[in-house]
């Protein structure tokens, strides 16, 4: 008895259910679905990283480390994951409504290049073109 609830229990495993449709649907070998489902899971346990779970505003980048010579090609320097907050909800709606698109932009962008530099980023990219003064105190804006 205790056998047959134990393969009852492992039909029902999302690994047998993949290996089934593998196997049955798409006629793989039962090597090449095992490896099918090796390969799943390496994604989604990548993907479910809770280091990478964002709150809402956030988002999440690879940008250049704080630590990379100058002269290689971007794609050559080494690179860091930071958490970057987009919008902070009523705090810049508050400085849009007060400094408009511009102010806003500029408060923005001064904040996620803090953020990167908390982090051991820095954003590349021409921001300096959204933000002319560079990035003053943020505390002007609040």
């Amino acid at each position: 008895m205790e056998n047959a609830i134990r393969e009852r229990i492992q039909a029902k495993t999302r690994d047998s259910q993949l290996f089934e449709i593998f196997v049955n649907h798409f006629e793989f070998s039962p090597k090449m679905a095992e490896a099918a489902i090796c390969t799943v899971k390496e994604i989604e346990l990548h993907r479910y990283d809770p280091d990478r779970m964002r709150e809402t505003g956030q988002v999440i980048r690879q940008v250049v480390s704080i630590k990379a010579k100058h002269g290689p090609r971007l794609r050559e320097l080494p690179k860091v994951t930071v958490r970057l907050t987009a919008d902070t909800g009523a705090e810049d709606q508050e400085v849009f409504r007060k400094h408009g698109a511009p102010g806003l932009r500029e408060v923005q962008i001064c904040r996620m290049a803090e953020e990167a530099l908390d982090q051991g980023g820095v954003l590349t990219g021409g921001l300096g073109r959204y933000s002319p003064g560079g990035c003053p105190n943020r505390q002007a804006y609040h």
